[in-house]
């Protein structure tokens, strides 16, 4: 770009090739200039005779010129006097921006105007349709005088990109106005997703004074999708599933192991198979090796550090969600070994706090909470059975950063929720050596969890009516888990197991939130979170160490992928016999 900020006394033909030419002070009226296609000629001064060929374009004022220091191109409202006659030939453009208070840029032409019908103009807000406009219903503006007079007329189709206003033309015999106009776009109509239908028909009802509702009538049909989106309480339905994610890390810890709903737990259960007894055939597997076997009755005091993490991606409708939780949990396992089998049960204690963040909404759902559960199993050394029962409080917070063009407000909220849920796991065992054991396992786990209402407060009338909301959840699934034993120098048992299987959702995967925005309490809508794939991988792995007859560790792993999700989770436990 080429500035002139000073009067210039050449009085030869100017040709603007390319770029641009900012004329903010002047050129000499005997000048002519001609602006070719592909340039620009912009600028708030004085020029000469103009003759705007076709590809060429014209600008008053200052179309996003490059100010030092700053960090981006700034535009402001100017007028371009022309000294002389002006010209836009055919396929010309002239270009203008306007404002919510109904100024523009404008051409001053002391000279006459001549205008083929197939010369466009072009109209843009000042620095963007979401600069924080309010535009009225109706605004109509100057933007060409002339003293000379107007021959021609501009093509009436005006370019422009505003969703919710229309531009049309008012061409007099000296001056050419430009009208934008509000449509009969409804903001439903530019929605594209079921999210953002939902907030569009909420927002579509705020009172027409409403600064929110007026920036939103500004702008483009892109810029009000941004909107949909950032005023959706998204976080609020997407949020659940850390929760769910968060009690199903607590559940991992009670004794059952390395469960399919990829969870990672202990394995101390796999330390106290029973003999098979005599005189009894069975294809199963008894001990796995006799160093393993349970002495007598003893019990387990144990504690378990937990951590996990993982993504559920964009569906198109929700924003990715990322979430990761840790905690502590700790327990007592107690078993009873009648002839031939052994049953043990304990219960577990646990606080484990959780982050999800979308991204994409600005917004973040905080949890910490306390759980407690109880576990029971039972073996005969080839058909294990076991299950677990838990429950969750958990104090839930949220927060998210809502923009509606300029405008900035902070929503956040509090509330309480409750889950409850279990698993059931059935599996029978295949000996495969003396010391490895093949079994396949299946796995039913379910789940309920329900809040109480919240109210958002910090965002005036776009805090959000949180209404109660409960789910039911449940996932069925099948797979093989190989065992393996060994007994090391020392003589310190270890059990290694891994496992894979293929689990899917017996209900809606997808969690789902009903809303109401302050600004108008008497429409209520329903937003999805993200929601998982109904066909998943399950994948676990770990061992069990007993360096000593009173003495165990465990160190788990467990992953669940599929196309719209991963998850890891860690378990590593520490287990006292007394």
């Amino acid at each position: 770009m080429v500035a002139l900020t000073n009067t210039n006394g050449y009085s030869g033909q100017t040709n603007v090739e390319a770029g641009t030419l900012r004329v903010d002070g002047s050129i000499a009226a005997s000048s002519q200039t001609k602006v070719l296609s592909g340039a620009t000629l912009t600028g708030s001064g004085t020029i000469g005779k103009t003759t705007v060929l076709n590809g060429g374009i014209f600008a008053p004022g200052n179309h996003g010129a490059s100010v030092p220091g700053a960090h981006r191109k700034v535009a402001s409202i100017g007028t371009m006097s022309v000294a002389g006659d002006l010209n836009l030939a055919a396929g010309s453009n002239f270009d203008v921006k306007v404002d919510d208070q109904g100024d523009s840029d404008k051409a001053s032409v002391s000279g006459a105007v001549t205008i083929d019908t197939a010369a466009k103009v072009r109209v843009a807000a000042l620095n963007g349709t979401d600069d924080g406009s309010s535009y009225a219903p109706e605004t109509t503006y100057t933007i060409l005088t002339s003293t000379g007079g107007i021959t021609g007329e501009l093509d009436s189709s005006v370019v422009e990109n505003f969703a919710f206003l229309d531009a049309s033309l008012l061409q007099g015999a000296s001056d050419i106005k430009l009208k934008l106009s509000r449509n009969d776009i409804k903001a439903t109509d530019v929605a594209v997703t079921g999210n953002q239908k939902g907030v569009a028909s909420a927002l579509s009802r705020f009172d027409t004074s409403d600064p929110v509702y007026q920036r939103m009538m500004g702008m483009s049909a892109e810029e009000a999708r941004a909107v949909y989106d950032s005023v959706s309480g998204e976080v609020h339905a997407s949020g659940q599933q850390s929760v769910d994610y968060t009690f199903n890390l607590f559940t991992s810890s009670l004794v059952g192991g390395m469960s399919g709903g990829g969870s990672a737990g202990r394995q101390t259960l796999a330390l106290g198979y029973a003999e098979e007894p005599q005189g009894r055939t069975h294809p199963g597997l008894a001990a796995v090796t006799p160093a393993l076997q349970a002495t007598g009755v003893f019990e387990t005091a144990w504690i378990t550090p937990l951590a996990g993490f993982g993504t559920i991606k964009n569906n198109g409708n929700a924003a990715k969600l990322d979430w990761a939780a840790g905690g502590l949990a700790l327990g007592f396992d107690r078993p009873i070994e009648p002839e031939g089998s052994v049953t043990d049960f304990g219960i577990g204690f646990g606080y484990l706090v959780s982050r999800g963040d979308v991204d994409a909404r600005s917004s973040e759902y905080d949890t910490k909470g306390g759980f407690v559960g109880a576990n029971a199993g039972w073996s005969d050394g080839a058909v294990d059975v076991s299950g677990r029962l838990a429950y969750g409080l958990t104090d839930v917070s949220t927060s998210r950063v809502i923009r509606v063009g300029s405008i900035t407000r902070t929503a956040t909220a509090d509330h309480w929720t409750h889950t409850f849920g279990g698993r059931v796991e059935v599996g029978y065992g295949l000996a495969l050596t003396n010391e490895t054991k093949l079994k396949p396992v299946g796995t039913l786990d379910f789940e309920w969890s329900g809040h109480n209402g919240a109210t958002e407060t910090g965002a005036v009338s776009l805090n959000a009516s949180v209404a109660s909301e409960s789910r039911f959840q449940a996932d069925a699934g099948i797979g093989l888990e190989v065992e393996h034993a060994t007994k090391l120098a020392s003589g310190a048992n270890v059990i290694w197991k891994a496992r894979a299987l293929y689990e899917r959702p017996l209900a809606d995967t997808t969690p789902t939130q009903s809303l109401a925005l302050q600004g108008n309490t008497g429409t209520q809508f329903v937003v999805d979170g993200a929601s998982t794939a109904r066909d998943r991988l399950v994948l676990g792995a770990g061992f069990d160490f007993k360096p000593a007859e009173n003495k165990r560790i465990s160190l788990n792993y467990a992953g669940k992928l599929s196309k719209s999700q991963s998850m890891h989770v860690f378990g590593a436990s520490l287990g006292l016999d007394f």
